[in-house]
This record gives C-alpha cells, sequence and structure tokens, in this order.
C-alpha cells in the first residue's frame, strides 16, 4: 500500500472514532482544529470513513494550512488565521469535559494502537501530527495559575498522567525477547534487573526514567529498557524513587542515592552506565553534582534530560512553540512542585547552575527543537570549559524523548548510546 492511502486510513480511522462518539452534526465542532492536513479537501478520506462527501457541510469545519517542513501548524479560520495551539485549545475548553474526553481517546488509539502498526517510514510524520494533541490536552488539564492549583488537583492530575505513561510505555515498545526481568526481593524501593543473553561480567548499567517528577515507573519504561539491554548486552537496573506532588525534593534524589548506593554493593568490583532520559536525566546528572555523594558511574548517558527546572531561560520562550509535546508553563509548573520549598535553580535540581570540576564521560541526545534544547547545550558549554569528554548529539524536527518511540530516529539514536558505551576512546577509571 503507497504512503498516501495509508495515511488515508490513518485519518479515516480519525474520523470514525469521532463519529462512533458524537453525531455528525457536532463533528465539526468537536475536531480538534489544525491536526489532519489536508482532511477538509480529501474526498477520498471521507468515502473511507464511510462518509457521504458531498451530504457534510465542508463549509463548517475549519480547514488546515500545514508547513511541516517549517515545523509549524496554522489554521485559516473566515477573516481570521490564529495559531493552530491557542485557537484548538480555546475551542476544547469551551465544551470541557466531553471534548477532552475525544482527545484522550484520540490519543491512545491513535498514538498507541496505529501508529506502531504502519510502516516505520511513515510513523515519524504521523507521531508529529497527532502528537500536538498531547500539548491541547494538558493545556486543558493545567489551565489554572500554580497559586490556585489544590494539592488534591496535583494528586489527581499525577494518578492520570502515571496510568497514561504506564500505557503508553507498553504499547509503544515491546519487551525483547532476549531479556529476561525479575524483581529484586531485597531491596528497599522498587527495583527490577533486566539480564540479557550472555551479559557482560565486569559492568552494569542503571536507568533513571523520566516523567516530569510526578510520573514514571517500572511498568512505563522497562519495554524500552528492554531493548536497550539487548542492544548494549549489559544487565540494567530499574528502579522507582518518590514522586510529587506526595513527594518533593529532595526526595527523589536521596533515594536515587540509596539506590546507587546499594547496587554498587551488589555488583562488587563493576563499573557503572547511567542512562537517564528526561527527568531521569536531571537526577542523574544532580548526583553527579552532588559532593556529599561520592559514587560516579563510568559513563553516563543522557536522553532529552531536564537540566533547568527554573524559569531564567529566556531561549525557551523561542522553542515554546517548535515544541509539539511540552507546554512551557506546564513545564515550569511541575519543576516548582517538585522543587518545593526549594529554589528551583539549586544546582542539584537544575545541573545547568552547577559550579562543576570535574565530571564523568557523558553522552547527550536532544532534539533542536524540545524546549529542553538549550539545557543540554548550556550544560555542554560547561562541560567544555573544564575539558570533561562529552559528546552532544542533536537531532532535527523530532520531539522530546523521541528514543521511547517506535521510528527509525529512536533505532539510530540507541544505536548511537551502544556505541558511546562500547566505545574506549572516553573510557575513564571507576
Amino acid at each position: 500500500m503507497n504512503a498516501e492511502l495509508w495515511n488515508c486510513d490513518f485519518m479515516a480511522a480519525a474520523l470514525k472514532i469521532y463519529l462512533d462518539t458524537f453525531d455528525i452534526e457536532s463533528w465539526h465542532s468537536l475536531m480538534p482544529t489544525g491536526l489532519f492536513y489536508g482532511i477538509t479537501t480529501n474526498p477520498l478520506l471521507a468515502e473511507r470513513a464511510g462518509l457521504d462527501y458531498s451530504a457534510l457541510e465542508w463549509g463548517n469545519v475549519i480547514k488546515t494550512a500545514s508547513t511541516l517542513g517549517a515545523r509549524e501548524l496554522h489554521i485559516q479560520v473566515p477573516d481570521t488565521s490564529e495559531d493552530a495551539l491557542s485557537f484548538a485549545s480555546k475551542r476544547l475548553q469551551d465544551a470541557a469535559p466531553h471534548k477532552l474526553k475525544i482527545v484522550i481517546k484520540v490519543l491512545e488509539v491513535f498514538t498507541l494502537d496505529y501508529i506502531p502498526k504502519f510502516p516505520i517510514s511513515l510513523r515519524t510524520r504521523l507521531f508529529y501530527i497527532i502528537l500536538p494533541l498531547r500539548k491541547y490536552r494538558d493545556k486543558i488539564r493545567m489551565n489554572k495559575p500554580v497559586n490556585q492549583v489544590t494539592y488534591q488537583e496535583r494528586v489527581e492530575f499525577a494518578k492520570v498522567s502515571r496510568e497514561g505513561i504506564n500505557y503508553s510505555g507498553i504499547k509503544l515498545n515491546e519487551f525483547h525477547p532476549d531479556v529476561e526481568i525479575t524483581k529484586l526481593a531485597n531491596a528497599k524501593f522498587n527495583t527490577h534487573k533486566l539480564t540479557p543473553k550472555n551479559p557482560k561480567s565486569d559492568v552494569y548499567a542503571i536507568y533513571f526514567h523520566g516523567g516530569g517528577y510526578y510520573s514514571g515507573s517500572v511498568i512505563s519504561h522497562k519495554n524500552l529498557l528492554s531493548q536497550i539491554t539487548a542492544s548494549t548486552n549489559m544487565v540494567t537496573y530499574i528502579f522507582e524513587y518518590r514522586l510529587s506532588p506526595e513527594a518533593v525534593f529532595p526526595s527523589a534524589h536521596d533515594d536515587s542515592k540509596e539506590v546507587v548506593s546499594f547496587l554498587d554493593d551488589l555488583e562488587q568490583g563493576k563499573d557503572s552506565i547511567w542512562i537517564g532520559e528526561s527527568a531521569g536525566g536531571g537526577l542523574a546528572a544532580g548526583l553527579c553534582v552532588d559532593d556529599s555523594f561520592t559514587f560516579r558511574p563510568k559513563k553516563l548517558v543522557l536522553m532529552s534530560p531536564w537540566l533547568d527546572l527554573s524559569d531564567k531561560n529566556k531561549d525557551r520562550n523561542f522553542l515554546k512553540n517548535k515544541d509539539i509535546l511540552i507546554l512551557l508553563d506546564g513545564m515550569h509548573m511541575m519543576g516548582e512542585y517538585y522543587a518545593g520549598d526549594h529554589d528551583p535553580a539549586n544546582p542539584i535540581l537544575s545541573p545547568v547552575f552547577a559550579d562543576i570540576q570535574e565530571f564523568p564521560d557523558v553522552l547527550i541526545q536532544v532534539c533542536s527543537n524540545e524546549l529542553l534544547y538549550n539545557d543540554a547545550v548550556e550544560f555542554s558549554k560547561k562541560l567544555k570549559k573544564i575539558n570533561s569528554n562529552y559528546e552532544l548529539q542533536v537531532w532535527d524536527n523530532l520531539w522530546h524523548a523521541w528514543q521511547f518511540f517506535p521510528i527509525k530516529e529512536a533505532e539510530d539514536a540507541r544505536e548511537k548510546i551502544v556505541k558511546f558505551i562500547n566505545s574506549e576512546s572516553y573510557s575513564s577509571s571507576k
């Protein structure tokens, strides 16, 4: 099947989901505007969705104009042109909660059930089209100033997010068949060991999961981690630290120190590799700049790391409309929640502000149009000043933590991680 028909089937399925939930008269106002490129001018699409194209009141449907090459989406309405995100989220807010429910339903179905079944050559573009819905959803869910959000509302938001990331982790990646996973019975925190066939005998890895410090778990990340474990041929551990808002800084930091110390005793005499993604990357880097903590990895891998929880980085205002996945206000809100009574610019919370004298050999992967791009760039500048061994790898036209998704670019990123881990050119003493 050619790409045009694959895309048509994808969009037609979207129409069916809407029509299964709402009648045809409601559909025009319920569709998130600016999402499906060319949807209002495609008779074949309507036909495959089981609709009478000529009978639809297409004049009432907002037509879309997409400039994907520039990584910007705009919508055209009668006599008005507005930004797709702000316009679509406003329309959704006007009729919440039932519109929010349909957005979440579409997210689950397309992101997790449909796109991974497409040819891998098409997945990146399809994810790029559908992922902005998460931004719409989060904008609706975070529609209050920080000082007006109650603790219970934060807890409820976190619970929903945790369920979502767990489900995403299971659906987006398959657990590698050549890897075994077991739970450590004598660990204080929920810690699991992933073992590949014929693992290396002199090194092991520790994975610091992401999730904005309020979500993420063994369940959400074990499938992805099994792929990394199989590729690196290392025993790998993943653990769960306490999450916000129930526990704030320094809870996750202290939990991580305990786990690292416990695993060092368990794997005596072996080198360790630390791998962290998003908030987990900031957590791992925070340990490395904590002078009170003596353990350091042989090598460190940071994937889209969150290294600055403050709102001091003004460059993020430039990136906020380029990042298709993360809301700037939402990111700052979550950073403040986790920081609690501490300054978000605390160097352990935000390693970009650390006075670094030495640092482990590190690979940093980031996307040029994600909000955390400058976190990686500014941190790399610090490492360059002290002549530390580091490698900054930048991808374009993707999104935050793309390594988590079943796309060709994620496979490429993981290959580079394996190459970095196996390379002796950056080796350092334990």
